[in-house]
């Protein structure tokens, strides 16, 4: 799993805990039954909500991660691994544009969260911008230089230009 995982604690019994135990196992199903059972009892419980909107992303449910997400990000801004999974689930469902702001606002907050960096990336190659995309990745590759997925990014985004300009060069 990422270390964009949500951090355990804050339910009775461990439930939480458990949750997550759950998510690191890839066990979904009975994370995101978990997570609902915390909600139905509490339903600000802002782990639970990022726990779920995490195992709903894992399961490629973007509308409720998206839904999750969401509701963390409303109430907290500032947290970048919930914009960056936004991010993720507006991507999926196709809306790059709304996807980059989120990955962007994550960058911003936590410039090291390295993930953000290849989504930002990606998002901007969905879009046709591949100049600020190659952009983005040649930033992260300065600041990532042992990443090897942020190098084969640099490369992936520089062939896209390449044969864009018919190969005339960069």
């Amino acid at each position: 799993m990422s270390d964009d995982q949500p951090a355990a604690g804050g339910a009775p019994d461990g439930e939480l805990d458990q949750a997550i135990a759950h998510l690191r196992e890839e066990r979904y199903d009975e994370a995101r039954a978990l997570c609902e059972a915390i909600l139905a009892r509490d339903a600000d419980n802002i782990d639970a909500v990022y726990a779920l909107g995490w195992a709903a992303l894992c399961q490629k449910d973007n509308a409720r991660a998206r839904e999750s997400f969401s509701k963390v990000v409303a109430q907290n801004p500032d947290h970048a691994r919930a914009r960056n999974n936004l991010g993720l689930a507006l991507m999926n469902e196709g809306e790059a544009g709304a996807a980059s702001e989120h990955f962007a606002a994550a960058i911003g907050l936590e410039p090291g969260l390295s993930e953000a960096h290849c989504n930002l990336g990606a998002a901007l190659l969905m879009q046709e911008r591949y100049a600020e995309a190659r952009d983005v990745f040649q930033r992260a590759a300065a600041q990532f230089p042992d990443d090897p997925k942020i190098r084969d990014n640099v490369a992936a985004a520089e062939r896209v230009i390449e044969s864009r300009q018919g190969g005339a060069g960069r």
